[in-house]
């Protein structure tokens, strides 16, 4: 009777260390799949927190080629202006070197026709005398 029942617990123990080595195993299936979600989730939050700053500093790269560009357009507007002052400046002083120039032949003519009239005038006396 004392035989079997240290047979029967023998057998319990095996049992038992079947079951705990189930448990084991189990627990071990359960932290190792646990902690490889854990680190997809954080892969996953890497992943997205690299795809949003990339998209911040298109974003940013984006607005600044904008920036330059809307500032290529000033300066070429302001050259273009400057280009137009200038040939502004230039046609007047032209108009005014034309308008000295034909002032300038005006009095040459006047001065031209004074001095035909005096010499006219004197060629008229002489021919009195």
């Amino acid at each position: 009777w004392k035989e079997q029942e240290t047979v029967k617990q023998k057998h319990e123990i095996k049992k038992n260390k079947l079951i705990d080595a189930e448990i084991k195993r189990k627990y071990m299936q359960y932290k190792t799949e646990n902690e490889s979600k854990k680190q997809q989730e954080r892969q996953e939050k890497i992943d997205k927190e690299k795809a949003e700053k990339k998209i911040i500093e298109e974003q940013i790269k984006k607005q600044k080629d904008m920036e330059k560009q809307r500032r290529l357009e000033e300066e070429k507007e302001l050259h273009r202006e400057r280009e137009i002052m200038q040939e502004e400046k230039d046609r007047i002083r032209l108009e005014e070197k034309s308008k000295k120039e034909k002032q300038r032949e005006e009095r040459k003519a006047r001065k031209a026709e004074i001095l035909k009239a005096k010499q006219d005038e004197f060629l008229k006396e002489r021919e009195k005398e």
